[in-house]
């Protein structure tokens, strides 16, 4: 009888332990699922970090190539504006009539 007793405090020592062991079995589950959310989040916060910057650096380009475009028409109006005046002078230089001399 004595062992029957003792069996029976084991065996409720161990469905308590059973009991302790399930619920930190489910806190490390849930603890887990909560580290790999993190990692993704932090996954995802790198990719919008990199996305970032690669949008910053885009800008940046764009800015550079406006500017660019800028100096680029600018040049090609002043060269215009070169070429117009070297054109309206040569409509007001008269070439020397073929009556004329230039040969005595």
């Amino acid at each position: 009888m004595r062992i029957q007793s003792d069996l029976a405090a084991y065996a409720q020592e161990i469905d308590s332990l059973k009991a302790v062991l399930e619920l930190r079995n489910s806190e490390l589950h849930d603890v887990r699922l909560r580290n790999l959310e993190c990692n993704q989040q932090v996954t995802c916060t790198h990719s919008l970090h990199l996305i970032y910057t690669l949008v910053t650096a885009s800008a940046t380009a764009v800015g550079y190539l406006r500017s660019l475009v800028f100096c680029i028409s600018r040049s090609r109006q002043l060269v215009h504006n070169v070429c117009r005046r070297e054109s309206s002078r040569s409509v007001l230089w008269h070439p020397v009539s073929p009556s004329t001399k230039l040969y005595t």
